[in-house]
């Protein structure tokens, strides 16, 4: 009852490396490789992805920094009232994602990846639990 009456919102980050902006080089992504970070290839045809490449200024890593991926969890009323009840996590989920509520790391981290900050890879790495599957 304390944690549904008191929690409004809840804010969750990853930080992934970012992408060296002196070398980093654009790239044709595989259809496969859009759809692991949840984006459906026909809504973004044509879009380069970049990739890490390495330089002096970057000391060869092809990255330079760190950026942090975001999930925001908002409780309203009804998740307020599946919380009290002590419905699974699996429902609350479910429910945040089917009203809005709930935006997955992996949702940000396509943003950064479509906007060219970061890659694929350090995405998947920083959502996808130890059993391959993204959190």
């Amino acid at each position: 009852f304390l944690v549904s009456a008191s929690i409004q919102s809840i804010i969750a980050q990853r930080l992934v490396r970012k992408l060296c902006s002196e070398c980093s080089e654009e790239y044709e992504p595989l259809d496969e490789e859009i759809r692991s970070i949840g984006v459906d290839p026909s809504q973004v045809v044509g879009v380069k992805f970049r990739k890490a490449c390495g330089c002096r200024a970057c000391e060869g890593a092809g990255f330079h920094g760190r950026i942090a991926l975001f999930e925001t969890f908002e409780m309203d009323s009804h998740l307020r009232e599946m919380t009290f009840r002590e419905e699974s996590l699996k429902d609350i989920t479910e429910a945040a994602k089917g009203s809005g509520m709930l935006q997955a790391l992996i949702i940000d981290g396509a943003r950064k990846v479509l906007g060219g900050v970061t890659t694929v890879e350090e995405v998947l790495r920083v959502t996808r639990s130890n059993h391959g599957e993204i959190a």
